[in-house]
């Protein structure tokens, strides 16, 4: 066996070693992952209706999902430096605690409690969209693994985001039909339990770097504020993006209402299960656009399957469908 030969078979032997640490590192991360996007979502379906029991108006349960909204739009700014000079793992820890805290508030009808419950879960959900991906991005290249690999496990990420939510619109509705509009935020705080427990056994702390830590958060904004005034594209996606997401919003609140408006016994609607049908059209769209990129990726003479195009497409689709919900809800 010449050298070049024992090199190749050592080589393909590391990779194989690589491979099979790195897919228990994946396990380990997708694991929390999945539960605390469970937990997530399993506060999702009955919000209004539990709230509506409390004895709470349209006006009032707009200003606390309000309040979150704000809550989280702030905290976003700071968590991440934060995360950096804390640790990532402490902060993810953190973010179990201030999250159990919160669903904890949101089982008292009292409203002061649960315009706190809001500012706590607004912070939270912060911390939820931005802490844990940083944490497996820089454990990932603490570890040495190949950066391309970080595709497959975001692409599992997905994935199995859309598989919890499903799930969690169907078990929320069984938990709803035994044990009343309580029982889905309870269920989320024992998720939240069993996630605390495996991050603090299981994962290892990281930190940013030192000239991270050293920026402000003043610095921090400026640097952010001046990279989009400089993109124009940058810009236009934001402006996009922030519109949309209003849209949702406000279809997030009034959903709820608007089908107990056409609904002749409002305890028989199964909210749970419509959750899970929309999340499942979430996921329809994820898989719809994946195939569009491999349409793109083969080299197709058309350019309808371009980014750009799919977005307006994708956009104008939402802004239609609201129209025809505005249009019938008029006659409701």
């Amino acid at each position: 066996m010449n050298e070049s030969q024992a090199n190749y078979e050592i080589n393909a032997e590391n990779q194989i070693k690589m491979s099979k640490t790195f897919k228990s590192f994946q396990k380990k991360y997708l694991a929390v992952y999945t539960i605390v996007m469970g937990a997530d979502w399993l506060q999702g379906p009955y919000l209004y209706m539990l709230y509506q029991s409390y004895g709470l108006n349209l006006t009032e349960i707009a200003t606390l999902f309000l309040t979150g909204f704000v809550s989280s739009a702030f905290a976003g700014t700071a968590v991440g430096s934060l995360a950096d000079i804390y640790g990532r793992k402490s902060v993810c820890i953190i973010y179990c605690f201030t999250m159990v805290s919160a669903l904890f508030l949101r089982l008292v009808s009292a409203y002061s409690l649960l315009f706190c419950s809001h500012v706590l879960s607004g912070l939270s959900t912060a911390l939820l969209y931005s802490v844990f991906e940083s944490w497996y991005v820089s454990e990932h290249t603490k570890r040495g693994y190949p950066p391309e690999w970080r595709a497959r496990t975001f692409a599992l990420c997905t994935f199995l985001n859309s598989i919890s939510a499903i799930l969690a619109g169907i078990f929320s509705n069984a938990l709803v039909d035994i044990w009343g509009y309580r029982a889905p935020y309870m269920a989320a705080v024992a998720l939240l339990c069993m996630v605390c427990v495996v991050i603090t056994s299981t994962w290892s702390e990281n930190y940013g770097n030192a000239q991270q830590k050293q920026k402000s958060l003043g610095t921090s904004l400026k640097e952010g504020l001046s990279v989009l005034m400089q993109s124009r594209n940058i810009t236009v996606i934001a402006a996009a993006q922030t519109l949309f997401e209003c849209s949702m919003y406000i279809f997030v609140l009034l959903y709820t209402p608007a089908i107990e408006a056409i609904s002749e016994d409002t305890a028989t609607v199964a909210l749970g299960y419509l959750f899970s049908t929309m999340m499942l059209a979430v996921m329809a769209g994820s898989l719809v656009f994946q195939l569009c990129e491999q349409i793109n990726k083969m080299g197709s003479s058309s350019s309808f399957f371009s980014k750009d195009k799919i977005l307006a497409f994708a956009l104008c689709l939402a802004s239609c469908s609201f129209m025809i919900m505005a249009y019938y809800g008029q006659f409701s």
